[in-house]
């Protein structure tokens, strides 16, 4: 894994924790914007890392 994946999963998990805290969600939709926002940030990565 590239440093830049290493960093940009967990800064969209992140991202999406906030949101979900923002919005006030529950602990499940918390937890469901991390997943999201981890997986967003692997296509991103892995979109830069296979494409460009």
């Amino acid at each position: 894994m590239s440093q830049f994946y290493k960093t940009i999963v967990p800064a969209g998990a992140a991202i999406g924790i906030g949101w979900a805290f923002a919005e006030g969600y529950g602990i499940a939709g918390i937890i469901g914007l991390a997943l999201l926002g981890g997986f967003i940030g692997a296509m991103i990565a892995l979109i830069k890392e296979k494409i460009l």
